[in-house]
């Protein structure tokens, strides 16, 4: 497995069944899409080499199609795009991307029995502190094809205002198109039962979760997290003082196995928070506890406005890269608004994460913190900014890394049909391991033209900039991409 001439059929075979379960639906209601994008993206560095780097002009034809469909049973959302690379003069080099994301939730028997399908396709680092374009243009081999996909079936029990049961069984795998990393799968049993409405002062919940992951033998490589198992429990219960304030506690247990150099990866889980909901509009979660990995604080804060939406978090768990890559979605059905967006396909390339991790077959303690702010000011003007704290503690090796970034963006309408975009980044990545220190700037302007309500013409600049203390992973790089797109 993990080959593109064995993982991709099982996958688009695995993709085919989730659209067709949709098709059982109503004829009416459907939603669909197809789309097709042009770039011509020229380059002066397609390599990402320290000194004297080639330049090349290439030409990006995408191909996309997609479905949606919602009914008060069956949810579907089904989008894919196929990116084709034509290089001037690095022909041996062309190359074929698949992107997709594919949700099918379904109630198979009313009010019991449900079922969550789900499938990705996108394009990840192979190595986080390795020279990066951002996405797939770039000829310097740091990006591999994944796709993943999980079958969930679960059981769902109401017991009157007293409880709310839910019991998950998930069968999920991801696949690589190289030896990076080793293809896996695993199988998850979780439990929930949560307080009803009779508890509304008290409110309580009990938790129980249980993971086997199996890493496949492909040959060569290390042996870390093959047959990893993760296993907690989790007992929580609250004090609703009033309509803001509502005092937590929690204890529970972590009883895991997988291959670690450090203590054992088990131990008591507790501590206490609070949550505050000062309007509808506004909820913070804030918690401080223990677990057997140390000491942390925990948040999670969602505030929405009529123009605003601000959303931050701090998390820490036991996970590793293949977990990290599952939760992916490599294109988005609404905005942070709540707005539709018709085609996500079609337009710009699809981006690679700056903060994704390296690949590996090891578990390691993830500690992530996210901030995200998106803003409408007037008609013209939509504001946005996005950062990210991600550190990773690997179990057996002392490879560590960090990394940091922040993005802004600013998009101006400038005519009823041109608008313009400004995204400034900054970045950095830390690996202990090689003593690795890379800071990275990035900037792209540009301006889109509408030649009508499903065409469109675009032309931007991009800047991308790498200072590193080792001189071989420094480099800049700057892009002309000229894009047409449309769909019908």
């Amino acid at each position: 497995m993990g080959r593109d001439s064995f993982g991709l059929p099982s996958f688009l075979i695995l993709t085919t069944l989730a659209s067709g379960a949709g098709e059982v639906a109503a004829v009416d209601g459907w939603h669909t899409n197809a789309g097709f994008t042009t770039q011509v993206i020229a380059s002066d560095n397609i390599n990402l080499q320290s000194k004297g780097g080639d330049s090349d002009v290439g030409v990006r034809l995408s191909p996309s199609v997609g479905v949606r469909r919602d009914t008060a049973n069956n949810s579907l959302y089904f989008q894919y795009r196929l990116d084709y690379v034509d290089y001037f003069s690095n022909s041996a080099k062309d190359k074929f991307r698949h992107f997709l994301t594919a949700n099918w939730n379904s109630e198979l028997y009313p009010e019991l029995l449900f079922l969550d399908v789900k499938a990705n396709a996108n394009q990840n680092l192979i190595f986080s502190f390795l020279p990066s374009g951002g996405d797939d243009f770039n000829n310097n081999r740091n990006t591999t094809q994944t796709f993943t996909y999980a079958i969930s079936p679960y059981v769902r029990r109401h017991f009157k205002g007293y409880a709310d049961l839910e019991v998950r069984y998930t069968f999920d795998q991801v696949l690589y198109s190289n030896n990076a990393a080793r293809d896996s799968h695993s199988n998850a049993l979780s439990f929930r039962l949560e307080s009803g409405r009779e508890f509304a002062v008290t409110p309580w919940s009990l938790r129980g979760d249980y993971k086997r992951l199996t890493y496949e033998d492909q040959g060569g490589g290390s042996d870390f997290g093959r047959d990893d198992k993760l296993k907690s429990t989790l007992a929580k219960i609250g004090y609703v003082v009033n309509r803001q304030w509502q005092p937590n506690l929690y204890v529970g247990y972590d009883n895991n196995d997988y291959a670690t150099t450090k203590d054992d990866p088990k131990g008591v889980i507790y501590g206490a928070g609070v949550t505050w909901t000062p309007t509808p509009r506004t909820k913070v979660d804030v918690s401080y506890g223990h677990r057997y990995f140390g000491n942390n604080w925990y948040f999670d804060i969602r505030h929405r406005q009529r123009k605003g939406v601000l959303t931050a978090s701090l998390t820490h768990e036991p996970t590793s890269s293949r977990d990290e890559i599952l939760g992916q979605q490599t294109f988005q059905a609404e905005d942070s608004f709540g707005n539709v967006i018709v085609d996500p396909a079609t337009g710009q390339p699809v981006t690679t994460d700056p903060g994704s991790p390296t690949l590996s077959n090891e578990v390691y303690i993830l500690s992530a913190f996210k901030l995200g702010y998106d803003l409408k000011v007037g008609r013209r003007d939509t504001l946005g900014i996005n950062g990210y704290y991600r550190l990773r503690d690997y179990e057996v090796t002392n490879r560590d890394e960090r990394s940091s970034g922040v993005v802004a963006r600013w998009s101006h309408d400038l005519a009823a049909n041109t608008s313009a975009d400004l995204r400034v980044g900054w970045g950095e990545t830390k690996r202990e391991l090689e003593d690795v220190n890379n800071t990275d700037w990035r900037v792209l302007l540009g301006v889109t033209h509408f030649l009508s309500q499903k065409s469109s013409v675009s032309f931007d600049l991009r800047h991308i900039e790498r200072d590193s203390n080792t001189p071989q992973l420094s480099y800049t790089e700057n892009r002309a991409t000229l894009t047409l797109a449309t769909r019908w």
